[in-house]
């Protein structure tokens, strides 16, 4: 199916004028335009909404599964691009380092939450009421499906514009690829310093279909668990479990650091 056939596909399931003036808002206040604004809908439309509105042989079409497989490798290559530019004198390595951390799925989900991408989500009754808005994975889909979105409507100059904005916070705290281990390095490196020893993680369990699985991961440390990540990869699952890991641990220091000064 060629660009035109699919996207008359899409539009015989046209959107109410509520839905339009509320994506509408939302690229008003990104000062982007888009013509095929069921692109922006369809970024946001989670499979779960799509099982049930949608019959069989369409529901592939209808949610934000292919967009945010696109908006994955967009996105990398206009992070990578910055990256390269921005430190002429790093290696390939710490300039993965860097990559891999802004693109984490806990990253992504930071910046929708900042762009309230929630609130624009289509999710299925289930998803909505066992608190799907605001669930990681959705909003790291949905902003790499946006990504597409827009790219696909308004090409690579638009979309990179607006995602080195959507990052500039985080652009902005890059100095050495030293701040920017993940979460996993860094708590591999505190456990051998403090304990000797390298945390331990198991996974817990995996559901959802094997396009789009979710992991559950627990990281242990001296045979205590200290706390659970979860993710659409073994990798993001482990590195979200070893950064409330930290938390935790910064948390007990700060705990000790008050008790202490209370004496």
């Amino acid at each position: 199916m060629d660009r035109s056939s699919r996207d008359r596909s899409l539009q015989k399931h046209s959107l109410g004028e509520e839905r339009k003036e509320f994506l509408s808002s939302f690229l008003s206040s990104q000062g982007v335009r888009m013509t095929r604004l069921h692109l922006l809908d369809l970024a946001f439309t989670h499979p779960s909404f799509s099982s049930v509105t949608f019959p069989a042989y369409d529901r592939a079409l209808y949610n934000n599964q292919r967009l945010e497989y696109l908006g994955d490798s967009i996105l990398n290559l206009i992070i990578d691009n910055y990256l390269y530019h921005r430190f002429p004198s790093y290696s390939e390595g710490q300039i993965t380092q860097i990559s891999s951390t802004l693109v984490s799925d806990q990253s992504l989900a930071k910046i929708a939450r900042r762009l309230e991408f929630g609130k624009f989500l289509q999710l299925g009754y289930g998803e909505e009421k066992s608190g799907g808005r605001k669930r990681e994975s959705n909003l790291a889909d949905s902003f790499e499906a946006v990504i597409a979105a827009i790219y696909l409507d308004q090409g690579y100059t638009i979309i990179e514009s607006c995602v080195l904005k959507w990052f500039n916070p985080e652009l902005n705290h890059i100095s050495h690829p030293e701040q920017s281990k993940g979460a996993k390095t860094r708590l591999q490196e505190f456990t051998q310093k403090h304990f000797q020893l390298l945390p331990v993680y198991e996974e817990l369990s995996r559901t959802g279909p094997d396009h789009h699985k979710k992991y559950k991961i627990r990281v242990l440390i001296q045979e205590k668990e200290y706390a659970v990540g979860e993710g659409m990869t073994l990798k993001g699952a482990a590195e979200q479990a070893a950064s409330f890991a930290l938390e935790k641990i910064q948390e007990t220091k700060q705990e000790k650091k008050g008790t202490s000064n209370q004496r």
